[in-house]
């Protein structure tokens, strides 16, 4: 039998506290967000353990065709399995800046 991979997009609107992450290891002048606290009222009431997001900003914003491929690409290069999708984040006063988002 044929393995076959189904693929599904959609999208996710959520409000969240986000902390920067400084740390050395870092690469000058990145920006790196943590969320704070994750789907709150679940984890809260369901788990004791919270997954961790990690959203790294981009100066730009590529095409999302464009990050869909580089993710696949960098997919098909590791050892390892990562989950890294497009985001976007906004902050008040600011115009949404684009990201990527890992959950580890």
């Amino acid at each position: 039998m044929e393995n076959k991979i189904l693929e599904r997009f959609g999208g996710l609107i959520k409000e969240e506290p986000l902390s920067c992450i400084e740390n050395e290891l870092l690469i000058k002048e990145t920006c790196v967000l943590e969320s704070v606290s994750p789907f709150s009222s679940y984890y809260n009431e369901i788990y004791q353990a919270k997954p961790l997001y990690l959203y790294l900003t981009l100066d730009t914003r590529p095409y999302f065709e464009k990050i869909m491929r580089i993710i696949n690409k960098v997919k098909n290069e590791v050892t390892f399995h990562f989950d890294i999708v497009s985001a976007e984040i906004t902050l008040p006063g600011n115009s949404p800046y684009a990201a990527l988002r890992n959950c580890q």
